[in-house]
């Protein structure tokens, strides 16, 4: 999961017993979570800031082949001619944007 505060208690909401979450990204609030439910659900927490192109790769492939769930990452796409309105819609709607893509075909 990355930086946004609204998604980490999502995640917690949606993972299975025994599962390995791993934050990536920089938290810039506070994030206040019921430390228990990772005990209770035998969760394991993993946080880096890095990752290589290995792993890159491997989670581009996993997304394509549909073993990751993204139903919903993206809250809008603008085209590279549209930067300005995408930074806007990015920085207003962290409430319920996960991602923003900017699109240069």
């Amino acid at each position: 999961c990355v930086g946004s505060i609204h998604v980490f208690p999502q995640i917690l909401d949606m993972v299975a017993k025994t599962t390995t979450i791993v934050l990536l990204g920089n938290y810039t609030q506070m994030l206040s979570i019921d430390l228990s439910r990772i005990q209770r659900n035998e969760l394991n927490l993993l946080g880096s800031i890095t990752y290589t192109r290995q792993d890159f790769q491997e989670a581009v492939d996993l997304m394509a082949e549909g073993k990751v769930y993204t139903k919903g990452f993206v809250g809008a796409r603008y085209p590279v001619d549209h930067a300005a309105e995408m930074m806007e819609y990015a920085v207003t709607h962290t409430d319920i944007t996960m991602k923003t893509v900017m699109e240069f075909e």
